[in-house]
């Protein structure tokens, strides 16, 4: 064993290689600053904090390897055995430096947290019936004009966000595509608090995966948490505490890649409610009515569209007609309220549709976040 505590150079140099590698960051001048910048992506850099560097990357191996890591150390525990009044001792047999060890805590690790990014497990939820998206937009258009993430947050698009707030300089507060910005002419809420209390969890998932902090108050004294449990989104809160109680994780990069193209390739199997999504332009035939909307997938049939016929808000939710064995997807959406019951045929494109009875709309601007 070695007496110093310390693994063959050699060999953690290899390993941090080989979780820089995994990670995708590029190499910096020093182990230290490599180690350090692995962290960094992986949401370490507290669990970290003070170690030695040789514990530094036995952390980082672990998390990434679901492994514990042990270089020089001892791994198997010695065995007493009483013999009347004699102790014997197994011997002390230390692990090679470069193999990799189980892991031996006594604490379960609950299965669950392994899919805490998985969003078919966790569907998005959104707004509540009586949350019209439409009449929050017009309420709050100066908030939402000097903080667009904020609007964004609060629409539920959050491939754009989490696109905007992973850019270089998200760590800055005062930066607007920061996920911790702060919306001066609204309480210094933050993107967190709008999607919270909207019921939007992908967009919590993008913004927490990048950097935003649930439990950080605004100038009301409400969080992450206390929002979404005002508004009666549990769904959220759970996903919340189920993050909290893991250690507050963040996704590696190559992880982000494996969904986003994961994503992508269950999307491109035909027509779906996320062709449907960006907002519309549209007008009744008799009487002439114009009404404008955006339209939101919730997967891949349903939607729920929310907006403005003159100056009357509205927002109903639609639902595609089952498919039939052997046929393309269906392209209709059926809108089934008590006050309102409507067909709305798209075109396979998704650009525009037919509403009956007698009217239509265009899709004046795509949606933003396609990919959802």
């Amino acid at each position: 064993m070695n007496p110093s505590g310390r693994g063959s150079p050699s060999s953690m140099l290899a390993q941090v290689e080989a979780c820089r590698a995994q990670v995708g960051v590029p190499a910096k001048a020093t182990v230290t600053d490599t180690v350090a910048a692995i962290a960094v992506e992986l949401g370490l850099s507290d669990a970290i904090a003070g170690r030695p560097l040789v514990q530094q990357v036995s952390v980082i191996q672990s998390t990434l390897f679901k492994t514990a890591v042990s270089m020089g150390e001892v791994v198997v525990a010695p065995e007493a055995a009483v013999v009347g009044k004699v102790v014997a001792v197994s011997p002390i047999v230390p692990a090679p430096p470069s193999i990799a060890q189980p892991v031996t805590t006594g604490a379960t690790r609950d299965p669950s947290y392994d899919n805490l990014w998985d969003r078919k497990v966790h569907p998005n939820g959104g707004p509540r019936a009586d949350q019209n998206l439409a009449c929050v937009t017009a309420l709050c258009i100066a908030p939402f004009a000097i903080c667009p993430v904020h609007c964004l947050s609060a629409w539920g698009c959050d491939t754009a966000v989490g696109a905007i707030t992973s850019c270089p300089g998200g760590w800055i507060p005062c930066c607007p595509c920061s996920p911790n910005s702060k919306n001066p002419l609204w309480c210094c809420a933050e993107p967190l608090g709008w999607a919270a209390s909207l019921g939007q969890l992908h967009t919590v998932m993008a913004l927490v995966d990048n950097g935003a902090h649930p439990h950080t108050l605004n100038a009301a004294g409400e969080n992450a948490f206390s929002d979404a449990a005002r508004e009666k989104h549990t769904h959220v809160v759970k996903w919340l505490k189920k993050w909290d109680a893991a250690g507050r994780p963040r996704r590696a990069p190559h992880i982000r890649r494996m969904a986003r193209d994961e994503e992508q390739r269950g999307r491109s199997s035909g027509f779906d409610a996320y062709k449907t999504e960006g907002c519309y332009v549209g007008a009744c035939i008799v009487p002439v009515l114009i009404t404008t909307f955006w339209v939101q997938a919730h997967g891949p049939d349903e939607i729920t569209a929310s907006g403005f016929t003159l100056i009357f808000p509205w927002s109903y939710k639609l639902k595609r007609v089952e498919a039939r064995h052997g046929y393309k997807p269906p392209t209709k959406f059926l809108l089934r309220a008590q006050d309102n019951k409507q067909d709305w045929e798209w075109h396979p494109s998704g650009c525009c549709f037919w509403g009956s009875p007698g009217w239509w709309a265009v899709k004046a601007v795509p949606s933003c976040c396609p990919n959802r």
